[in-house]
């Protein structure tokens, strides 16, 4: 499994399968957030001017503008991520060590969210194309009908983007030349050159990477219970036959 795409699994695995399709909304919060931190440095140079710095004033505001960000951002986390299956999230989201060094808790959580988004449009995007790929069965055409269908242009195929819930970011900057330079999303960047059909959702829940083609489950004890699951199903459907024979 590639590296990047391993980190982008991960991340989407923190959310528990059943929270998936109703994940709480943080933006008025992170744009909160980020105004505060916008304002932060313009308690500083004041002090910084001067031979002795009044720190008690204005470092002082600078921790307690701190505190209350991560306090605020406990809170909500709190609330909005309640119960123990959202444990392993709420655990990524209030560590510090983890993540992207510098991250706050909502600028977590919106790689979360994003990296949940990419995995399931890549997944319906790999249904769609496998589905296109299929040949069809139908009856034997003649020559001149193969000829056609050779020619005509295939159908267009929907852009990976039409599949997100939002318009990917990109990243811009510029080079040692002076050069602009665009960038996608580190996540984005994750999927570059990944085959789609292998990213399938477990019936645990989890996203997986198939190492195989043919791997339906993420680990040997999900694929068991699959096995035992459709044998089940498959017993109910007969159970009745076989009992009317006896």
């Amino acid at each position: 499994m590639p590296t990047l795409l391993r980190r982008v699994l991960d991340l989407a695995n923190l959310v528990p399968k059943e929270f998936r399709s109703n994940l709480p909304s943080a933006e008025a919060e992170r744009e909160a957030e980020l105004q505060l931190t916008r304002e932060l440095p313009a308690l500083l140079p004041r002090s910084l001017r001067v031979e002795v710095l009044d720190v008690e004033t204005d470092f002082g505001r600078v921790l307690r503008a701190r505190a209350e960000l991560s306090a605020a951002a406990r809170g909500w986390v709190a609330v909005n991520l309640p119960g123990k299956d959202c444990e392993l999230l709420r655990r990524y989201l209030l560590d510090a060590k983890r993540g992207v060094r510098g991250a706050s808790v909502f600028d977590k959580y919106e790689h979360v969210k994003m990296a949940v988004k990419v995995i399931q449009a890549a997944m319906v995007f790999a249904e769609e194309f496998l589905e296109d790929e299929t040949p069809e069965q139908s009856l034997p055409r003649s020559l001149e009908q193969q000829v056609s269908d050779f020619l005509q242009p295939p159908p267009p195929r929907r852009p990976f983007a039409d599949h997100l819930a939002f318009n990917p970011d990109w990243l811009v900057g510029v080079n040692k030349e002076g050069r602009f330079q665009f960038s996608p999303d580190p996540i984005f960047q994750a999927m570059e050159n990944v085959e789609v059909a292998r990213i399938r959702e477990c019936i645990c829940g989890r996203f997986f990477w198939a190492a195989r083609k043919d791997q339906p489950c993420c680990s040997k004890t999900c694929a068991n219970r699959r096995r035992v699951n459709r044998w089940r199903e498959r017993y109910a459907k007969t159970y009745k036959i076989r009992r009317a024979l006896r």
